[in-house]
């Protein structure tokens, strides 16, 4: 399975138009959730042998690494590991 955040806003796009900005609000968090299970999934399915901290670890840098140097990223890393995924 490939994911494609770009292929997943235009799927979900039509549930936008037309809602309330609670109801908007409501479906984001949804949506968010559902991106999140599919980022986990894709990255189960190329490492099956992944513990579940390696799994919290690889959908934290999907979703971050980009947000942090790599210094700070392995202070991240080592945070995670030591307290085992959270």
């Amino acid at each position: 399975m490939v994911v494609s955040s770009e292929l997943f806003f235009q799927k979900n796009n039509w549930r936008f138009n037309n809602l309330s900005k609670e109801a908007a609000i409501n479906q984001t968090l949804i949506l968010s959730d559902e991106y999140r299970e599919l980022v986990r999934e894709h990255i189960k399915q190329l490492n099956p042998k992944y513990s579940e901290v390696d799994l919290k670890i690889e959908i934290f840098k999907w979703f971050y690494e980009k947000d942090y140097s790599p210094e700070e990223m392995e202070k991240i890393i080592l945070f995670f590991r030591k307290k085992g995924g959270m």
